[in-house]
């Protein structure tokens, strides 16, 4: 007579213990933080619930005020992207148009931060503010519009992009030109290659602050160029991460 069969559902799935969530399976209850989600759908906004599952607690009157102006000083969108959402409003599911526009624009993550510090250290010096852009890819979405014209949205984006960089880097103290590159082979070998045709002296560049398993699956650009130049690598974090860092350090 054969044994029973084991369940095979969850094979492979690693599992871990979190502070987030919780689930009573008895009484059927989903607890974030330890708040039932039903009470936080009824009494809750969105953006509180966003800070409770961040930060661990529910935000006072000041926090959530000072958490929704840093949501909304983070919700621009570079021109393709929205070219992209608009492109596909008509034909495509949310879902895919979504997916599409997240992966665009992590193509655009802002340097700011580290222009204002490369002014501070290298003030009066010539510099080169390098934006990549990337040719979209066809297996991405299904879109109306042609892959020329986002490739052309891309591209006007990046020269905005370097153009608002340019103006920064004037304003910290620097003497910079624009300039503009097709993404290679990875976004390292790309600013490496531009780097070695200027001969330049040294990079500068801003850091998402992705360590451990974020850093292993999204790639650390800063990290390959520290592996693989000669050259002095700035590596600039924005206030927020150094920051963290700082108080886990304490």
């Amino acid at each position: 007579m054969p044994g029973p069969k084991k369940s095979v559902a969850l094979s492979g799935v690693s599992v871990a213990e979190t502070s987030i969530c919780s689930i009573d399976p008895d009484e059927g209850v989903l607890m974030y933080r330890g708040y039932d989600i039903a009470g936080l759908a009824e009494h809750s906004s969105y953006e509180e619930v966003a800070y409770l599952l961040l930060e661990g607690e529910l935000p006072s009157g000041d926090e959530l005020d000072a958490f929704m102006e840093q949501l909304a000083t983070a919700r621009g969108l570079p021109g393709a992207v929205t070219t992209i959402i608009d492109g596909n409003a008509m034909d495509a599911s949310p879902m895919e148009t979504l997916r599409t526009a997240v992966s665009a624009l992590s193509f655009s993550d802002p340097a700011e931060d580290a222009i204002d510090r490369a002014g501070e250290l290298l003030s009066g010096q010539p510099a080169t503010v390098l934006t990549v852009w990337e040719p979209f890819v066809a297996a991405m979405t299904r879109t109306t519009l042609s892959f020329e014209e986002i490739d052309a949205a891309s591209e006007q984006a990046a020269h905005e992009r370097a153009e608002e960089g340019v103006q920064r880097a004037t304003r910290a103290g620097m003497n910079p030109q624009p300039r503009i590159r097709v993404r290679g082979a990875t976004m390292a070998d790309t600013i490496l290659s531009e780097a070695d045709e200027l001969d330049a002296s040294a990079i500068v560049i801003g850091s998402r602050g992705l360590t451990g398993l974020k850093s292993l699956l999204l790639g650390s650009v800063s990290h390959a160029l520290l592996q693989h130049t000669d050259r002095t690598v700035i590596v600039i974090p924005s206030p927020e991460v150094a920051a963290k860092r700082a108080a886990h350090r304490h």
